[in-house]
């Protein structure tokens, strides 16, 4: 069986723990719950599958934590190293003309089709109805607010006629 990797860690224990307070995020939480770990560990020297268990972490991560702080410090395990930075399918100014085009009162969408229907000849491109339906919602916060059909044989008299008996039953 392998020995665990012994690394010294510079700053103390009351260090990193002023710096568990002062971070936000849950996943730099994590990294310097790891290297606290490792600290009180040091001397001994901690696998990290010990390591993963105690702290319900997964051993390739604690594993690339441990290697971001021997390769970079403490700055080299909180740095921000997340990809996905994908650019959107929709550029700023269809976006706009979006914008305008969902807060206009009378733009006679009926639904999400039609709204791709509409950006797809307005700018003679193919966007994907998943795609504008998530990229609405995220970024204008629409939702699918079709009215209900109405019934076909509904009498408009019969309605008017309900309208103005029904007010009588209704309590102030």
């Amino acid at each position: 069986m392998a020995h665990p990797k012994r690394f010294t860690i510079k700053e103390d224990i009351g260090t990193l723990r002023r710096e568990l307070r002062r971070v936000k995020t849950e996943t730099m939480r994590s990294r310097i719950q790891v290297l606290i770990f490792y600290k009180e560990h040091e001397l001994e020297g901690i696998s990290k599958h010990a390591v993963a268990k105690a702290l319900g972490v997964d051993p390739g991560s604690a594993v690339s934590w441990r290697n971001a702080y021997i390769q970079g410090g403490l700055a080299g395990l909180l740095s921000h190293n997340w990809k996905g930075n994908r650019p959107s399918v929709i550029k700023p100014h269809q976006q706009e003309a979006l914008r305008v085009k969902l807060h206009e009162p009378g733009n006679g969408l009926r639904g999400f089709t039609e709204l791709v229907t509409w950006f797809n000849e307005q700018f003679n491109e193919e966007v994907n109805y998943f795609t504008m339906n998530k990229f609405v919602k995220r970024n204008f916060g629409a939702r699918c607010k079709v009215a209900r059909k109405s019934h076909v044989k509904k009498d408009p008299e019969a309605v008017a006629a309900f309208k103005k008996t029904s007010s009588d039953f209704v309590p102030s």
